[in-house]
């Protein structure tokens, strides 16, 4: 593969990183929202009579519930994959920077890499990595690559939607155990499970690629 191959693909996955943060805030955006209207339609407090006690139920306890987990388990596949295009682009940028310091007059020294954005990021979390809590948290908050906050919005706003639908139904119908709280418990169980996995999937990467700088 020459310079110029790499540097092409090196520009598609940045901006394909790009386009998976777009498709996370958009998501997330169109989520909240959806889950809004229905909030106002379903559960407001002036009469309506077309949301009796049934279409309470399969709406808040299962339907819910189960466009939460759909839309989760798709916002943390983005997570993964920009983490795994991260990794990519390491690696590539280490491949240029190599081919172009051997056919570089400079002096080492005074050689500065072509390609340092993921290493710049790796760096900065190296240099805080054993500075104490504050400094963890300063870079988690300065971390764009993944943006960090908006995964902890994300995971904290798939899991309690659904939760706090239930506890709306329950106010509003009672205490119910029926086939639509069974249906919303699975949709929640497979969303946990999904997102547990996508989390380790996420800590052993980052743990590999530090392991092999």
């Amino acid at each position: 593969m020459t310079v110029d191959s790499m540097l092409i693909e090196y520009g598609e996955l940045r901006s394909e990183i790009r386009g998976c943060m777009q498709l996370q805030c958009t998501l997330l955006t169109l989520f909240v929202t959806a889950i809004g209207i229905v909030f106002a339609l379903l559960f407001k407090t002036d009469g309506n009579d077309i949301t009796d006690g049934m279409t309470i139920q399969s709406v808040g306890l299962c339907l819910i519930p189960g466009i939460s987990a759909f839309c989760g388990v798709l916002w943390l596949d983005q997570v993964f994959r920009q983490i795994r295009i991260d990794s990519y682009i390491y690696e590539l940028e280490e491949r240029v920077n190599r081919i172009l310091k051997t056919q570089s007059t400079v002096l080492d020294h005074e050689y500065y890499p072509a390609l340092y954005w993921e290493h710049c990021v790796n760096q900065q979390n190296t240099n805080v990595s054993d500075s104490g809590i504050l400094s963890r948290l300063k870079l988690h908050l300065n971390y764009i690559n993944p943006n960090l906050i908006y995964y902890y919005i994300g995971l904290m706003v798939f899991a309690l939607v659904p939760v706090i639908s239930w506890i709306l139904v329950y106010q509003q119908v009672g205490l119910t155990f029926g086939v639509w709280s069974i249906l919303g418990a699975l949709f929640f169980v497979c969303y946990v499970i999904f997102a547990t996995i996508d989390v380790v999937a996420i800590i052993k990467s980052r743990n590999y690629d530090k392991n092999n700088e």
